[in-house]
């Protein structure tokens, strides 16, 4: 035994329990490498459960970076929509305005068009990943076109 009492022999390639440490009675154990190298307990499985850990942390950041290119692909895809609306709008055209939402947006998406004067805004609202994300809108607001004034 070591002067320090940790229950390691001499580097021959064993690694000495005492019966205190294990519980039971002084088990004599293989040094991992061996070989005249300082060596370790067999690992019993730990570097298996690390991998595991280190997969799991893997595929939880690729999954976030996922979401975030579905958001950011979802919010362009409604400010599209939301300005096409608004334009569409802004003429008097509201069945126009709905199936430019229903093109250019997720489905799904929502369409509100409100207005006071001659100011419309018009917001177009969808949830990436079909609802699993917070919702993401797109707002536009434009002048209303005086009648008979259409390019």
């Amino acid at each position: 035994m070591d002067p320090g009492g940790r229950g390691h022999g001499p580097r021959t390639g064993v690694v000495v329990r005492p019966a205190w440490a294990t519980g039971t009675e002084t088990r004599i154990e293989p040094l991992v490498g061996g070989g005249g190298r300082s060596g370790t307990l067999a690992d019993g499985g730990s570097v298996t459960v690390e991998a595991a850990l280190a997969m799991v942390a893997v595929v939880l950041v690729f999954t976030a970076c996922l979401s975030g290119l579905a958001v950011m692909s979802t919010s362009l895809r409604v400010q599209d929509a939301a300005r096409e609306a608004a334009r569409l709008s802004a003429r008097g055209d509201d069945d126009g305005a709905r199936s430019a939402v229903d093109r250019l947006a997720p489905p799904g998406s929502r369409l509100q068009v409100s207005g006071d004067g001659d100011l419309l805004t018009v917001q177009v609202t969808a949830g990436p990943l079909r609802g699993l994300l917070p919702d993401v809108y797109g707002r536009a607001i434009v002048a209303r076109e005086a009648d008979g004034v259409r390019s």
